[in-house]
């Protein structure tokens, strides 16, 4: 997989300010927890020359080779970057469409994998998250598009224009990232901040305005199935991924109507996004599709 622009600055790397070394060892804390729950088992060596490369910008990853993944080593260079990263740090140079997915998918997947097991022993339910907030501008610069119309089958999925860049997430897996992570976003307990999903709403627009449910499910495609009769599996599916989007939605529509003491109320960027959200859903700002599960959700909870 080749690499965009390495964008780092060692001139970044302030390890001679004593007030920068502080900040730095405070967050050098949290990503170690994450780094060590993680589903990469990272060894003493390893460990050492990831936190030299933290503290000093050196040795890179990228140009020595030391971590398990050659994707892992592109999230270390991204994550650790002092300065704001340029999101050109991920356009690779390809030359097939299945460089371009693998290369785009190996990220995400390999984000996954590193903050999976995190969770669950507590590392990213604080406002650090997975990876300090770095992990939302990573998902809009591997789905920088939401223009599908002239969809190109690959493996069962569906990837925007290479000539834009394409997409790392096919519409099953838009829907279920933007409506998983959202939830999570509005959650008081379990909550995760920079849940990734939640810069995915225009995706999710587009998705539902242009493909039918169904076609949410993953590999449908390949079996050229045009119905449910026979597949009560895929229509399992299909209603459960309704309910998840209605349940969302009632929790957007019922915000508001928590005790002011609530956790996720305390938060100022999960109250920004749930004004957000709802102030497009009132404009109408969406597709019909996802506009009539807003409508049913306000006729369930009496606010219609």
């Amino acid at each position: 997989m080749s690499v965009g622009p390495i964008s780092t600055n060692p001139k970044s790397f302030l390890s001679d300010d004593a007030d920068w070394m502080k900040t730095r060892q405070a967050e050098w804390r949290l990503v170690l927890h994450r780094v060590r729950a993680s589903e990469f088992e990272l060894n003493r060596e390893q460990l050492r020359k990831l936190k030299s490369y933290f503290f000093t910008g050196s040795p890179c990853p990228l140009e020595h080779d030391y971590l398990p993944t050659y994707p892992l080593s592109m999230l270390a260079v991204w994550w650790f970057n002092p300065e704001e990263p340029d999101p050109k740090y991920f356009e690779f140079p390809v030359n097939s469409r299945t460089d371009l997915d693998s290369s785009r998918g190996a990220l995400l997947s390999t984000y996954f994998a590193l903050v999976r097991e995190a969770k669950k022993e507590g590392a990213g339910r604080d406002e650090y998250g997975g990876m300090g907030g770095r992990e939302l501008p990573m998902m809009r610069a591997l789905n920088p598009g939401v223009d599908r119309k002239k969809p190109h089958k690959l493996g069962g999925y569906y990837s925007g224009d290479l000539k834009r860049g394409g997409e790392c997430l096919p519409p099953a897996r838009v829907f279920a990232r933007c409506v998983i992570d959202t939830t999570l976003e509005l959650k008081s307990e379990d909550y995760v901040a920079f849940s990734p999903g939640i810069v995915l709403w225009d995706h999710l627009d587009y998705a539902m305005e242009h493909y039918e449910l169904h076609f949410y499910c993953h590999y449908i495609d390949q079996h050229n199935i045009t119905s449910f009769e026979g597949h009560p599996q895929l229509l399992n599916n299909v209603i459960r991924m309704n309910g998840e989007l209605g349940d969302l939605l009632e929790a957007l529509l019922g915000f508001f109507d928590r005790d002011p003491t609530d956790a996720a109320r305390q938060r100022p960027r999960t109250v920004a996004l749930v004004k957000e959200l709802t102030e497009r859903f009132e404009r109408r700002n969406f597709c019909d599709n996802l506009m009539a599960h807003w409508d049913a959700a306000k006729q369930r909870m009496g606010k219609a």
